[in-house]
C-alpha cells in the first residue's frame, strides 16, 4: 500500500488549530475521494518511508551507517512522546549533526504534524507551494511503501 506523508519541514513546528484545518482541507482537495489520516503531537516523531528505506548515510563523512548505530541513535533519543532533541554525534566519524540531516535513501523526516493520503497516486502540481503558503512554512511529501 502506498501513503503520501505530508510533513512541515521544520521538525518542531506544531501548526495552530486553524492551520492544521487549513492544510487538511488543501490535501483533501488535492486528493479527492482518498482517505486522509491526520496526527500531531507536541514533539516530533520519525516519519518514515516504510519499506522503501534501506540505508542512512552520514552528512558529514558519506559513510552508511550500520543499522544497529542507526537503531541505537533513534533508541537514545525517543521519549515516551516523540523527540525532544534531534542532536547527535555521528558514530562513523564524530561529527556532530542531527537526526533530520541525515542522508536516508527514500525520504524520511521528524515532524509534529503529520498528513497521510491512502492509496495516494502522487503529490499534485503546486500543492507544496499551497500548503507552504497556507501554513506559513515549507512541507515536504514522504512517499511510502507499506
Amino acid at each position: 500500500m502506498k501513503v503520501i506523508r505530508y510533513i512541515p519541514s521544520s521538525p518542531f513546528l506544531l501548526p495552530d488549530e486553524a492551520a492544521r484545518k487549513k492544510a487538511l482541507e488543501i490535501i483533501s482537495e488535492g486528493h479527492p475521494n482518498k482517505e486522509i489520516e491526520d496526527g500531531y503531537s507536541r514533539l516530533p516523531q520519525f516519519v518514515d518511508s516504510g519499506d522503501l528505506l534501506e540505508r542512512v548515510t552520514c552528512p558529514e563523512c558519506g559513510k552508511e551507517l550500520d543499522s544497529e548505530d542507526w537503531s541505537i541513535l533513534m533508541d537514545a533519543l525517543f521519549t515516551d512522546y516523540g523527540f525532544e532533541s534531534l542532536d547527535i554525534d555521528l558514530p562513523c566519524c564524530g561529527a556532530y549533526s542531527s537526526l533530520d540531516k541525515l542522508i536516508y535513501d527514500a525520504p524520511c523526516g521528524f515532524s509534529c504534524f503529520e498528513v497521510d493520503v491512502i492509496e495516494g497516486e502522487s503529490v499534485p502540481d503546486g500543492l507544496l507551494d499551497k500548503l507552504a503558503e497556507a501554513v506559513g512554512c515549507p512541507f515536504k511529501a514522504i512517499i511510502a511503501e507499506m
